[in-house]
């Protein structure tokens, strides 16, 4: 099963696109349409639940970026007859500062939290009230832009750690919200402890945790790091891979004397054979994949059109 978002119709002003589902088992699928519409920053399929996704949505706006986002949150169970349950987590909020731009959300590996993400700060989603529980009120950036930073996060295999970028001040820095300082920190959940990992990654770091605790040894964090980190916003990245407590940082991708990969979601093979893990990244357009057991990198495409990527 996929679900996949295409372009509103026409003759509908108030719809920048649409949610859509379709059965890859099948020999002539059908897309499903989930009657959801103007998602732009977040749908997610609930772990061990086919058939249920969380999304969120936007408000079109004839203004730059085109939307005003709603940072709600919406849980959706289906079937490919149609919508059996749907019910509203989070309702429409306002979303802090630069709240216009969007709330992302990620679901724990154990199902059993939702964090959320917003360009003033990271948390947890209540279940039951569908209040925001702030962990970290981070520096919002200011980018003078029709966009907004919103920090990348990442939860451990065992959902008792959220890994995210946090925006920090530079010593001196009259306008604080323009410091270029990113560092990949990560927050103990139960005790609110906060730990620098990695000190200036760059804004579009992304750190990203393996499926499987302790794969390749204990590097089972990837993220992405600033050529120049100062000059993060529009600077080239290296794949890194390091172990969860920040050691054994080591350059993944590319090899040297290539041109560095733009800002992107890493995203890690779902298998649980350990002797198959590997990392998919965008390279100039194309599709790599990228063996961690033995380095080898192997580019798949050609055509440099590949602007999404995910595991099946």
């Amino acid at each position: 099963m996929r679900n996949f978002t295409q372009k509103g119709a026409k003759n509908d002003e108030n719809a920048i696109n649409s949610l859509w589902v379709i059965n890859l088992d099948e020999d002539e699928p059908s897309p499903v349409y989930l009657k959801v519409n103007n998602v732009i920053h977040y749908a997610e399929w609930m772990p061990g639940s086919p058939q249920t996704i969380y999304y969120s949505t936007v408000e079109p706006r004839s203004t730059p970026p085109g939307w005003q986002a709603n940072n709600d949150l919406h849980r959706l169970t289906f079937s490919l007859d149609g919508i059996i349950h749907s019910e509203t987590i989070v309702e429409v909020n306002s979303g802090g500062i630069y709240g216009w731009w969007g709330t992302t959300f990620l679901i724990s590996p154990d199902n059993y939290r939702i964090a959320y993400s917003r360009p003033d700060g990271i948390g947890l989603v209540d279940f039951e009230s569908g209040e925001l529980i702030p962990l970290v009120n981070l520096l919002p950036f200011q980018t003078r832009s029709d966009w907004a930073w919103v920090p990348g996060i990442s939860w451990a295999a065992d959902g008792n750690v959220l890994f995210f970028v946090n925006h920090v001040p530079l010593p001196g820095n009259g306008n604080l919200e323009t410091s270029p300082i990113f560092n990949l920190s990560a927050i103990v959940i139960e005790t609110g402890t906060i730990i620098d990992i990695v000190l200036q990654t760059g804004m579009f770091a992304y750190p990203s945790v393996s499926s499987i605790n302790g794969i390749i040894g204990n590097r089972s964090i990837a993220y992405l790091q600033a050529i120049f980190p100062e000059q993060s916003e529009t600077s080239n990245y290296r794949l890194m891979l390091m172990d969860q407590d920040g050691s054994n940082q080591r350059i993944v991708f590319p090899p040297e004397g290539l041109n560095g990969l733009k800002p992107q979601v890493i995203v890690w093979n779902r298998t649980l054979d350990e002797n198959q893990s590997s990392l998919a990244i965008i390279y100039q357009g194309n599709l790599w994949l990228i063996d961690l057991l033995t380095s080898d990198n192997h580019q798949i495409t050609g055509d440099g059109s590949i602007t999404r990527i995910d595991w099946n």
